[in-house]
């Protein structure tokens, strides 16, 4: 920490505490990630568990190379605490939808996830599933370019879905069905539903659902966006474990005859009434409850809500001009 000089605090989180630090060698402004225990293995299992995500954050922020992805300067040891210095970023988009009064408007909400989806593209294109997309994990540069970030509950995962992966990751607001209901076969398609929550999220100030634990959460979501027959009793059966029903017995009909994609779209409309057809499609296509039927993010990417009229010709020269901008700032 020599070449650091403390300015002051940048956020706490679960597993360590973020500072704002002036580089003295190069006038760099730079954040300061620091693991809240120690690497000794005097503190147990638990310190074991922060260590080793923190590693595993390290190694994958040097394997990826994207202007979506924060870049990591170095990392080093200091006193028994591993720490991570990346640019200093202006805030993430937590602090950003608390300056704008809590939501964005479509067209802002389009610019801050297509840059989200172009990111996202990038990291599953190698073969890594991020895991904890939400706002307070996506930086904005001074110049509004979106930086995702916090890759320590991150893995690597196969395409044929042999690898095991927990499920006990990431933010319940924000997890797929499959997560939250213990599947460990799952891929990259988990954090497409994330998005699909972020879309509500940004454009209408509180995700589709936000419940406090994983079973209500995934209650609430079914009662909303319903699922097919099939999957819709063994969710019934999951939820009859921990207390909950859909009370399939009570209904004449299933909740959702089948889970296409016109009775998704429906099952949105009806929660948000005054969405434009291109916003309701793209969620839509988000949030299939079977992850088979989610669209990968460069499918999204060519949909309707960003292809129709001249937003891509216009942000897109938009973008060279703050990432060339950003480059000279943050080198």
């Amino acid at each position: 920490m020599y070449k650091y000089k403390e300015l002051g605090s940048a956020g706490a989180g679960t597993y360590g505490t973020v500072t704002k630090c002036l580089n003295v060698t190069n006038g760099q402004s730079v954040a300061v990630k620091r693991l809240r225990d120690t690497m000794d293995g005097r503190r147990g299992a638990n310190n074991r568990r922060h260590s080793e995500m923190m590693v595993r954050e390290i190694c994958l922020l040097r394997a990826l190379n994207d202007n979506h992805v924060v870049p990591i300067i170095e990392a080093f040891r200091h006193h028994g605490h591993v720490h991570m210095v990346f640019p200093l970023m202006r805030y993430n988009l937590y602090k950003y939808l608390e300056l704008n009064g809590g939501s964005l408007t479509v067209d802002v909400t389009k610019e801050c996830v297509y840059q989200v989806l172009r990111g996202l593209n990038y990291i599953h294109s190698r073969n890594v599933v991020h895991r904890d997309i939400k706002p307070e994990n996506i930086l904005l540069s001074a110049n509004g370019i979106i930086k995702i970030c916090d890759f320590g509950v991150s893995r690597m995962f196969s395409t044929d879905r042999t690898l095991d992966l927990s499920t006990e990751m990431g933010t319940v607001w924000y997890q797929a069905p499959e997560m939250l209901m213990e599947s460990t076969k799952y891929d990259a398609s988990v954090d497409i539903w994330s998005v699909g929550i972020l879309f509500t999220e940004l454009v209408s100030k509180m995700p589709l659902v936000s419940e406090d634990t994983i079973i209500s959460q995934l209650y609430g979501i079914t009662k909303i966006l319903g699922c097919d027959n099939c999957d819709l009793i063994v969710v019934d059966k999951y939820l009859r474990k921990h207390g909950f029903s859909l009370n399939l017995e009570a209904s004449y009909t299933p909740l959702s005859q089948s889970y296409t994609v016109s009775k998704t779209a429906m099952a949105l409309r009806k929660v948000y009434t005054c969405w434009p057809i291109y916003l309701i499609e793209i969620v839509t296509y988000c949030l299939q409850f079977n992850p088979v039927n989610r669209k990968n993010a460069a499918q999204l990417l060519d949909m309707k809500f960003f292809t129709a009229g001249t937003f891509l010709s216009r942000f897109n020269k938009e973008m060279k001009i703050r990432l060339k901008d950003d480059d000279a700032r943050y080198q």
